[in-house]
C-alpha cells in the first residue's frame, strides 16, 4: 500500500495480470476469465467468445475496436445484435439459394411444356395419318374391286363374241360388226388392267390402284408405329411437369432431377416417334 492508502499491484508471472499486494483473489479471477474469453474468441470467432467477454473480459475479436475495448466489458445488447446479424445473414443466403433454384426449376418446366406441345402435335398427326390412310386404302381397294368386276364382265362378253366368230357362219357385214365389238371389248379390258395417270392425276387402272392402295397401307403402318412413341413421351412429360412443379413448392432438388430424367427419356421417345430410329418392342 502506497502513501495515499491505495493498493499497489504487481504482475503475476503466470498470467500477466496485475495482482494486488493484498491478495485480491476476486479481481484476479475476473481478469483471468476475461483474458481467457478473449483468446477463445480470437481463435474461434464463435459465441463462446461473447460468453467469455460477458463473464468479465472484452470480446474484441481479431481486430478489436479500441473505442469499445479500452477496458470495459461488452454489453449484452451488443452480443445479441452480433448473433442476430449472423442469423439474418445465413437466412438471407438460404433465401437467395432457394430463389435461384425456383427460377431454374421454372425454366426447366417451361422447356418440358414446350416438348409436351411438340409431342402432342406429333401424336395428333400420327392419329390423323392412321385414320386417313386407312380410309384411303379401303376406298382404293373398293375401286380396284369394281374395276376387276367390270373387267371380268367385259372379258366374258369378249369370249362369247370370239366363240361366235369361230363357230357361227355369219354374213360378212355381221362378222365385221362382231369383230369391231370384240376389239372394243379387248381395248376396255386392257384399259381396266392398266391406265396410267395424266396431268399429275393418279392412274385409274387395276395395276395403278393396287399400287396406290399398298402405298396407303404403308403410310398407315408407319403412323401406327409412330403413335406409341408419342403416347409414352406425352405421359412421361406430363409426369415430369408435375414433379417439377412439386419440386418448386418443396424446394427439392431430387424431385427436379427426377423430372429432368423423365424429360430426357420422353424427348428420346418423341424423336423416335418422328424419325422411327428404333422399333419399340410392343409385339
Amino acid at each position: 500500500m502506497d502513501r495515499k492508502g491505495s493498493v499497489r499491484r504487481r504482475p503475476d508471472p503466470r498470467s500477466g495480470v496485475g495482482v494486488s499486494d493484498g491478495g485480491d483473489a476476486t479481481g484476479t479471477r475476473a481478469a483471468v476469465a476475461g483474458r481467457t474469453g478473449r483468446v477463445y474468441g480470437w481463435q474461434h470467432g464463435s459465441v463462446p467468445a461473447l460468453v467469455g467477454a460477458r463473464s468479465g473480459g472484452m470480446a474484441c475479436g481479431p481486430r478489436p475496436d479500441h473505442r469499445r475495448c479500452g477496458g470495459g466489458a461488452m454489453e449484452a445488447a451488443d452480443a445479441a445484435d452480433t448473433i442476430r446479424e449472423a442469423a439474418e445473414g445465413e437466412g438471407e443466403a438460404a433465401r437467395d439459394s432457394a430463389e435461384r433454384f425456383r427460377r431454374r426449376a421454372a425454366v426447366a418446366i417451361a422447356v418440358l411444356a414446350m416438348l409436351l406441345a411438340l409431342t402432342s402435335l406429333g401424336g395428333a398427326n400420327a392419329t390423323k395419318e392412321t385414320t386417313n390412310n386407312t380410309i384411303q386404302a379401303s376406298d382404293t381397294y373398293a375401286f380396284y374391286q369394281a374395276k376387276n368386276i367390270r373387267q371380268t364382265q367385259y372379258q366374258l362378253a369378249a369370249d362369247d363374241l370370239q366363240e361366235r366368230l369361230d363357230t357361227a357362219a355369219l354374213p360378212p357385214a355381221a362378222r365385221a360388226a362382231t369383230q369391231r365389238r370384240l376389239d372394243d371389248y379387248a381395248a376396255t379390258i386392257a384399259r381396266y388392267e392398266s391406265e396410267p395417270g395424266r396431268d399429275g392425276q393418279p392412274g385409274q387402272g387395276k395395276r395403278e390402284l393396287l399400287a396406290q392402295a399398298r402405298d396407303f397401307e404403308a403410310r398407315r403402318d408407319r403412323a401406327q408405329r409412330q403413335d406409341p412413341n408419342f403416347d409414352y413421351a406425352q405421359a412421361l412429360l406430363q409426369i415430369a411437369i408435375v414433379l417439377g412443379s412439386v419440386s418448386i413448392v418443396a424446394t427439392s432438388r431430387r424431385l427436379l432431377l427426377l423430372a429432368l430424367a423423365l424429360g430426357v427419356v420422353a424427348t428420346a421417345l418423341m424423336l423416335n416417334g418422328y424419325f422411327l430410329l428404333v422399333a419399340l418392342p410392343l409385339g
